[in-house]
């Protein structure tokens, strides 16, 4: 009996100091607590090796608990004949995708832009998710011209360049046009936790423990010499007016798509706690390869360029910016979590809506 009441009594303990610790938490970082449990997908069997300048794709038919491959090497479920459904497709990177995202029914296109559709009665159309994480331009290209372009789809929202700008600045006067991350670089994005760290990624009072006790992991380093981001810009462009010009010739509507991000390129000292909530080392990030992202896409992706090619645009940036709760979407400073993925649905289908492309 008395080893009962010990266990009680240290249950309790445990609840009211995680309940103090969430308190601690809002106060400190001024944003409430959300679980830093993260999807970790099995790369190492799900990705294959294939020749240049594809390199690397995800095996058809691949089937796990937490992702699910269809037949096209696609993220999501197996689509219906040609021409039986209109069809959005979604081309982009890792944000897109749904990495880190643990359950696969958040994702921004398996469930929730279909859940919208079918609320506002819009039916006949299926999703195409078209996100890989590590991609370039290059890869994207070969992609679509080998697969992606044979879906035909009616609507193509599109984004690309910011794997290409982040091997730029790791690869320095190393980087060459269509060069991919290594595929050591490519699996280690699988996180290998033991059952009862996922238990504890969900507790407030450990992530507070963690903070403080272990440092932070490094982010992207330049390996040599000076990065050349204006020919890196050609590359992406040079191969995104392929994909868009081959879309629009079989009459397909096309949106180029921003990323949202969690910081700016300024930050107020207002945003500073709630951005090292998200991120310890979002500094860093910043100061390698965030600037030159957020400008990539906001000064040439969304204006020059979508203007070059007569093509709509979607700003996820700004739309993130004026949310709200825009850092509880966030699992790091580019990675959305479910409410994130939510939100980007919402905006797609908004944008889609107002060109009364449905």
């Amino acid at each position: 009996m008395l080893l009962i009441y010990i266990c009680f009594a240290v249950i309790i303990f445990l609840i009211v100091l995680e309940l103090c610790s969430r308190i601690y938490y809002k106060k400190r970082f001024k944003i409430k607590w959300i679980s830093k449990n993260i999807g970790e997908y099995p790369f190492n069997k799900c990705v294959e090796k294939v020749a240049k300048p594809l390199y690397f794709r995800f095996k058809k038919n691949f089937k796990s608990r937490m992702l699910n491959i269809n037949s096209y090497g696609m993220r999501g479920e197996e689509l219906s004949e040609n021409g039986k459904k209109k069809r959005i497709m979604i081309i982009g990177e890792s944000i897109f995708f749904g990495s880190k995202l643990p359950k696969e029914k958040d994702l921004w296109k398996n469930y929730k832009l279909a859940e919208i559709l079918k609320k506002k009665g819009i039916k006949n159309w299926e999703i195409l998710n078209a996100g890989f994480p590590g991609y370039n331009a290059v890869q994207f290209y070969e992609w679509w011209k080998d697969t992606l372009k044979n879906l035909k789809p009616d609507i193509l929202v599109f984004q690309c360049g910011g794997n290409d700008i982040t091997q730029a600045y790791v690869f320095g006067d190393k980087w060459r046009e269509g060069m991919p991350w290594p595929w050591e670089f490519i699996l280690k994005q699988q996180r290998r936790s033991k059952w009862w760290q996922k238990i504890l990624y969900r507790s407030c009072m450990y992530f507070i423990w963690r903070r403080k006790n272990i440092t932070e992991r490094k982010g992207f380093e330049s390996r040599s010499g000076v990065v050349d981001f204006e020919k890196c810009r050609d590359v992406i462009f040079k191969y995104s007016t392929k994909i868009i010009k081959e879309a629009k010739n079989m009459g397909t509507n096309v949106i180029l798509v921003s990323l949202g991000s969690a910081y700016d390129k300024e930050n107020l000292d207002e945003d500073i706690p709630q951005l090292d909530a998200i991120q310890s080392n979002w500094r860093e990030s910043l100061a390698t390869t965030g600037i030159p992202m957020i400008d990539f896409f906001n000064k040439w992706w969304l204006k020059k360029y979508s203007k070059d090619m007569n093509c709509e645009t979607l700003d996820l940036y700004e739309i993130f910016r004026k949310a709200p709760n825009r850092y509880e979407m966030f699992i790091d400073v580019f990675h959305l979590n479910k409410y994130g993925h939510e939100l980007v649905a919402r905006a797609i289908f908004n944008k889609i809506t107002e060109l009364n492309w449905w």
